[in-house]
């Protein structure tokens, strides 16, 4: 049997155009009234959003990376760092929502601390 839960507006995350998760406070015939994670309201038209995608949180996370994926407010706290095969992994999760998620790292850049004689 398929556990079935009601889903509430404010749980929705849209995406528009250009990449910006917003959240979904009212549905109205052609529009949605949302908010960013700055906590802006916008009126975004319905044929110019989408649900947002897992890949969609992640670049979100890196422009925004103390904000929430999925509630989008500053709540996120984060478990050791576990190196691993060329890559950091945390288990991280939102105090707000309750969302749970593993944040990984890779290697971006090598800087020189100092001159080997």
């Amino acid at each position: 049997m398929t556990d079935y839960r009601p889903i509430k507006i404010a749980d929705v995350v849209a995406c528009n155009k250009t990449s910006e998760i917003f959240k979904v406070m009212v549905v109205r015939d052609t529009e949605l009234s949302v908010y960013n994670h700055n906590h802006e309201r916008h009126t975004l038209a319905l044929n110019n959003v989408r649900l947002a995608t897992d890949h969609d949180r992640v670049l979100f996370s890196q422009k925004h990376p103390d904000t929430c994926p999925f509630c989008l407010t500053s709540g996120i706290e984060g478990g050791f760092i576990e190196i691993s095969e060329g890559k950091a992994l945390q288990e991280s999760w939102c105090g707000s929502c309750g969302y749970e998620w593993v944040s990984e790292y890779g290697l971006s850049a090598i800087s020189k601390l100092n001159e080997v004689a």
